[in-house]
This record gives structure tokens, C-alpha cells and sequence, in this order.
């Protein structure tokens, strides 16, 4: 516990965040390759249960890596750049 004193609350907020927005991408990748596999033209119910399921996780899923994305752009500081700094691109 103390190893995670000497880190600042900031830097581990931003990994947390950043581990939410990649755990759902794969979320939102592995839910829409099981649906493809699970799609038919007459599904039986299980299989037509399974893809309403897997179909709300996408959902979930979806919004999770929309928030995390939005959150981790929003806090972005440009007060680092100067005018000199920016003209000279």
C-alpha cells in the first residue's frame, strides 16, 4: 500500500480510465464477433436469447468506450503551449 501512496491521484485516475476505454473496445469487438457467429435466418430461442444478451454487453460496452474516450480527451491543458510554441509549427 505504500507504493501506492507515492503515486499521484491523477496518474492513477488517467489509468484507470484508459484501462475502462480499452477493456471496452475489447468488449465491443468480442461481442460483435459472437454476434456474427450466432446470427441465422430462423434462430431457435437460446440462440435468440444469447443475442439479445450479448447484444445489451455491446451496448454497455459501447457507451463505456464513448464516456472513457470523452473523458480522457476533456481534462486535456493546452496552458503548456506559448505563442511562440504555437506559431512556430
Amino acid at each position: 500500500m505504500v507504493a501506492f501512496a507515492a503515486i499521484p491521484t491523477s496518474v492513477l485516475t488517467s489509468a484507470a480510465v484508459a484501462y475502462g476505454h480499452y477493456l471496452s473496445f475489447m468488449l465491443c469487438f468480442g461481442a460483435l464477433l459472437l454476434e456474427r457467429f450466432l446470427i441465422r435466418a430462423d434462430p431457435d430461442r437460446r440462440t435468440a436469447i444469447t443475442m439479445v444478451v450479448v447484444d445489451v454487453v455491446y451496448g454497455v460496452a459501447a457507451l463505456t468506450l464513448l464516456l472513457s474516450g470523452i473523458a480522457r480527451v476533456l481534462p486535456v491543458s493546452y496552458t503548456h503551449l506559448t505563442l511562440p510554441t504555437i506559431y512556430s509549427v
